[in-house]
């Protein structure tokens, strides 16, 4: 073979070794582009995507909506702006939609939110227990929940409204700093469900003006009357609005006073102080032959003012009723009066009425 030979297979290699490197060339530059086109996607599709729905989900729903403060029982609570409040009963705060002049929230289909306060009687009461009792007459649903920071119970129940409809009642109950709350909504709707949920989330605890007063002196700043029986030693605070009628002994010797508290301009009896010379239990006995085993709700221990006794709760037509039973120095005091009334046009007191009481 001569040297012209080999210059033919030689020049045949260098295309294939340039087409090689150009196929790799563009694999790469491919490749490349394949890489930021991918990562464009990523950030202008998911990344801020993602980072606008985590956004979006810390947007305060409540943002435009009005705050109510109660100084009195020591919390704040965002309400709709087409919303209103009574405050006329800082113990018994309700809110109902703007125009409607009932904010009593006497009858269940004008009801919205309520809130209900009252100063802690046990120490070691804790929110499922109190929850399980105060609707131990209702078929219910119990979740833990935080309600202003604190541990909570929120319930469910589902019941008859005066038209036989069924309504959704939800119930939060919270214990705090000695106070209790009950939270009520009444509504079939599911704007009335977003709203109360709102209305939970946005609830804070505050400081109370009255912190290091006493309960008598925090049910004053709402009942600014004040009877007082000095025979029997004994006061009680009561509302503006309402006034004493001494009922007499209804011809039993063993009744040694009995005063009615009612609301002006009816003669309907909200609150009674009975003053007896019988035993405890005589008289719990006979308060109790008036109602039906299922009827009664609750027995338990309690105390006024140092003194021991009994406290009862019913319930009987949609009126629940509390009698306390004291027994000092040999005679029986009782206060009997409704502490929740379905059907109610007037404010109830009886609890604010119960922590007012001074044995003198």
């Amino acid at each position: 073979m001569d040297e012209n030979d080999s210059i033919p297979l030689s020049s045949n290699l260098k295309p294939d070794r340039s087409q090689k490197k150009k196929k790799i060339i563009i694999i790469s530059i491919s490749f490349i582009l394949v890489l930021i086109a991918g990562a464009i996607f990523y950030y202008f599709y998911i990344y801020q995507n993602s980072k606008s729905q985590i956004t979006n989900s810390n947007i305060d729903e409540t943002e435009d909506w009005l705050n109510f403060e109660n100084k009195l029982y020591g919390y704040s609570i965002k309400y709709p702006k087409d919303w209103q409040v009574n405050e006329k009963d800082l113990a018994d705060v309700k809110f109902t939609q703007k125009g409607n002049q009932d904010a009593t929230l006497g009858n269940n289909l004008n009801a919205l939110v309520e809130i209900i306060s009252s100063s802690l009687d046990d120490a070691n009461l804790r929110s499922e227990d109190w929850a399980k009792n105060y609707l131990s007459k209702e078929n219910y649903s119990l979740n833990e929940a935080l309600i202003g920071g604190k541990q909570a119970i929120l319930a469910n129940i589902t019941t008859l409204n005066v038209t036989n409809s069924d309504v959704q009642i939800q119930y939060g109950f919270l214990i705090a700093d000695e106070i209790k709350y009950i939270f009520k909504q009444v509504d079939s709707t599911k704007s009335a469900y977003d709203n109360f949920n709102k209305m939970i989330r946005s609830f804070k605890l505050i400081a109370r003006e009255n912190n290091n007063a006493s309960s008598s002196n925090l049910a004053t700043e709402i009942l600014p009357q004040t009877y007082t029986n000095e025979e029997f030693g004994i006061s009680i605070k009561y509302p503006k609005d309402w006034f004493t009628n001494d009922l007499g002994n209804e011809g039993n010797s063993f009744i040694l006073s009995q005063i009615g508290f009612s609301e002006n301009n009816t003669d309907k009896v909200l609150f009674c102080l009975k003053i007896t010379n019988r035993n405890i239990d005589e008289e719990i006995a006979s308060y109790k032959a008036g109602f039906a085993s299922s009827e009664i709700k609750t027995e338990q221990d309690t105390s006024i003012d140092g003194y021991n006794g009994k406290k009862i709760i019913s319930y009987k037509d949609g009126i629940e009723k509390t009698a306390i039973f004291i027994n000092k120095n040999g005679k029986i005091y009782m206060l009997i009066g409704e502490s929740k009334n379905d059907n109610s046009s007037y404010q109830l007191y009886y609890d604010q009425m119960v922590e007012s009481i001074k044995f003198i």
